[in-house]
């Protein structure tokens, strides 16, 4: 069978809104359908919020969970192929076919595609007598212009977002990336105007170094954190630049229109200043079997001697790592003390249940980590309160043999956009954090038990 046809196609940029839209509003019914078989609760945000996504994380519904990558690796599939097809239309590298299966940026992604012209110039365009030899020296400078134009934004905007509205939003994750590599390469065509894709994208990545390297020379920011946001923010300057190039390369040059995209920054932080805050309450499950009844493994939970060293990379980059937890008293009232390497948690006991339940409020906590910065600088503004815990909870359920499911549970917030980028990274530390924990207890249990 011949396949040679299919690895040429190509699609035009109506036909691929129109088949993606298409494929879009016929698997929301679908998964609607499906999501009602399995009586769950169905929202269209479950595309949106990959931290919550049943695709991605399918805790007690296993079933649905392979139900649903059922119905969607057709779609994932006919989706790959249209984005390849419509990226040789228009002459844009084949291996950005990676941003379909980008979180966050897809959509965005599925939504620049379409505004990329036919033949547009590719990649390795070989450039005209006269730009073959320019001057490499203006090339370079026209180039480091943009990208420290660029970050110039960048840092303009983590001011105003920080220091100013106190907030970590999707204005400064969000807008500030893709606004700064759109106008980076707007300005870039404006001082080169053979600029192709290739030196478009490299001016956006330099203008994202540029702008972290000030960060981590003025200890402003540590380079844990920042290392949390690359991802996000790299993806986002990258489609920025993206949209730019398609626009200011096209044979209109249409660069009048880079004020309205630039526009889009501040009054995006402007709503984030006056809406009123809201954070969601989330929580973390984390469990393990312990070879010992509950009777024993109780005595553990309240309290625990010293942890061993730590092995995992986290906490070795910074991280808060848990060491040992002393109580004073015992019953509703009584408080616990789980001594972090940053600070001690304190927290009151709200239900005692000896051998079934330890609950408790969280009233005071350390940083979430220690920052790696260069030297002592001011203390990064994300580690007061962007991160909270506000309760937590021990439950102990008998099983059989005389054995014990340990569960351990965190309610917190996360108050820096997007939310659900950063739960990615919370939900995953948190989980890292109760296993160090119950692995602990399940230790000294088992050894109690003899």
């Amino acid at each position: 069978m011949n396949l040679e046809p299919l690895r040429r196609l190509q699609i035009g940029r109506l036909p691929y809104l129109a088949w993606g839209l298409g494929l879009f509003c016929l698997k929301m019914p679908l998964d609607a359908l499906l999501f009602r078989a399995f009586h769950q609760p169905y929202s269209p945000l479950i595309y949106l919020d990959a931290a919550r996504s049943p695709l991605l994380h399918p805790g007690d519904q296993v079933g649905l969970w392979f139900a649903m990558w059922g119905f969607a690796l057709p779609f994932i599939a006919l989706g790959s192929f249209l984005t390849l097809a419509r990226l040789r239309d228009a002459h844009l590298p084949t291996w950005m076919v990676v941003f379909f299966f980008v979180p966050f940026g897809n959509l965005l992604f599925f939504a620049l595609l379409p505004l990329a012209p036919p033949g547009a110039p590719s990649f390795a365009a070989v450039e005209d007598r006269a730009v073959r030899h320019a001057a490499p020296v203006a090339r370079a400078v026209a180039l480091l212009a943009a990208s420290a134009a660029g970050a110039l934004l960048l840092l303009g905007t983590l001011a105003i977002s920080v220091g100013l509205l106190k907030a970590y939003g999707a204005g400064l994750f969000i807008g500030a990336p893709f606004v700064m590599g759109y106008g980076v390469v707007a300005l870039l065509h404006r001082l080169d105007a053979k600029a192709n894709l290739g030196r478009s994208l490299l001016a956006a990545a330099l203008a994202s170094v540029l702008s972290l390297l000030p960060l981590l020379l003025l200890a402003a920011e540590g380079l844990v954190c920042i290392l949390m946001a690359l991802p996000l923010m790299l993806v986002l300057v990258l489609m920025g630049a993206l949209l730019g190039w398609i626009i200011t390369s096209g044979p209109r040059r249409r660069l009048s229109g880079t004020a309205p995209v630039l526009a889009l920054l501040p009054l995006l932080l402007l709503w984030e200043g006056v809406r009123p805050a809201h954070t969601e309450l989330r929580c973390v499950v984390s469990e393990v079997i312990v070879a010992a009844p509950p009777a024993v493994v109780w005595k553990r939970v309240i309290a625990f001697p010293e942890l061993p060293p730590p092995t995992e990379l986290i906490f070795r980059v910074g991280v808060a790592c848990p060491l040992r937890a002393v109580i004073s008293g015992s019953g509703v009232g009584a408080v616990r003390r789980c001594e972090f390497s940053t600070g001690a948690f304190v927290e009151p006991i709200t239900v005692w249940n000896p051998g079934h339940e330890l609950s408790f409020e969280v009233t005071s906590q350390p940083d979430a980590l220690r920052e790696w910065t260069l030297w002592t600088g001011p203390r990064p503004p994300h580690l007061d309160g962007y991160l909270r815990s506000r309760r937590g909870q021990f439950q102990l359920d008998t099983l059989p043999d005389g054995r014990t499911r340990l569960q351990g549970r965190t309610w917190y917030e996360v108050r820096m956009g997007p939310e659900a980028y950063w739960a990615l990274w919370s939900d995953s530390l948190i989980h890292t954090i109760h296993l160090r924990v119950l692995n602990h207890v399940k230790q000294l249990a088992e050894s109690d038990r003899g």
